[in-house]
């Protein structure tokens, strides 16, 4: 969707893992303190000989993942598109719609957003713990689309309840519980409290997903909190980040993340993890700390509700087979 690229379907592509890679090394670059530099500027400029600045190699290292990560897929679709190859993407409506002059700030600003846009993730562990949910999904989605079809996004509308379930999620463990740290640009005072510029901000972003005031009971994942005549504040006008610094690739990221979860309640059955002996397993969740926090690996029960369903799932590869793969182009381009 971003670049045109078609990943290798059988084998880890090399694409993804750089992109997992580098999102893993910003999760730990931005965790506040974890760098004195951040605390004492001035370091930067301790020549990289001297001991205990280690950090500097590890700063050169992790940029440069950085720049293969914007840098490759963005080279390839150029590529592309240089000799007639029009595959619809992100990158390839910007230079459709930007005519022939193209300023090196437009260029600098296609390469990070479209970096930005690399999509989120969504999981079951809210399946897996809150049954009743999942079956009150079911319940629409069978209402609605029947059982002869996966749900497309132009469903969305008429299942309110699966959206309420994505935007329950983005609540329930939000991926970034402490948003990303901002620097103050101008000296300011709130609530009676003096932040100098420059200061380091983190908002909490649990907090404001976990206020009972403002969500009761805010642990349990109850997706009927946004529906009816009163509905509870629509937590995702936070968690994307906020004014000009907001995630510009939230659109995609919450559009994936309702295509997900709609045709995996439409055909799967989830429930918990078995043991040896056939006996349900309580999940024992964790979930990652840092910037980005994921969810620790868990045991659950994934399977197809009925042969009918099963069909359905089967016939995704025949109506979209998987085209040839642009990772022996992708290799030959040096960033």
């Amino acid at each position: 969707m971003v670049y045109g690229y078609t990943i290798d379907p059988h084998k880890i592509d090399p694409l993804v893992s750089i992109a997992d890679e580098a999102l893993e090394q910003f999760a730990d670059a931005t965790v506040p303190g974890a760098w004195l530099v951040d605390i004492i500027p001035a370091l930067k400029y301790v020549p990289e000989w001297m001991p205990g600045t280690g950090w500097k190699q590890t700063g050169l290292k992790w940029r440069a993942k950085l720049m293969e990560a914007a840098g490759k897929p963005l080279k390839l679709a150029q590529n592309k598109i240089a000799r007639g190859d029009r595959t619809k993407s992100f990158v390839t409506e910007f230079y459709d719609n930007s005519g022939d002059e193209i300023s090196a700030e437009d260029e600098a600003a296609l390469k990070w957003v479209s970096l930005s846009m690399y999509a989120g993730g969504a999981d079951t562990v809210p399946m897996t713990l809150f049954p009743e949910v999942q079956l009150k999904a079911r319940e629409e989605i069978d209402r609605v689309i029947g059982t002869g079809r996966l749900p497309t996004y132009t469903d969305k509308d008429n299942l309110p309840y699966v959206t309420a379930i994505v935007t329950e999620a983005a609540r329930w463990h939000p991926v970034a519980p402490m948003g990303v740290p901002r620097a103050t640009i101008a000296d300011d005072v709130i609530n009676g409290y003096f932040i100098p510029k420059g200061a380091v901000v983190l908002p909490n972003v649990w907090w404001f997903t976990h206020d009972p005031a403002v969500y009761p009971d805010p642990m349990k994942f109850n997706p009927s909190r946004y529906l009816g005549p009163n509905p509870a504040p629509d937590p995702t006008d936070f968690t994307f980040g906020y004014g000009r610094r907001i995630c510009p690739g939230r659109h995609l990221a919450t559009a994936s993340i309702w295509l997900t979860v709609a045709r995996s309640l439409a055909v799967f059955k989830i429930s918990k993890g078995l043991d040896e002996n056939g006996r349900e397993i309580e999940p024992e969740l964790g979930f990652s700390p840092g910037i980005i926090s994921r969810v620790e690996p868990f045991k659950a029960t994934i399977k197809p509700r009925s042969p009918q369903h099963e069909a359905l799932i089967c016939q995704v590869e025949k109506l979209h087979p998987w085209e040839e793969s642009d990772v022996d182009e992708l290799r030959k381009i040096v960033i």
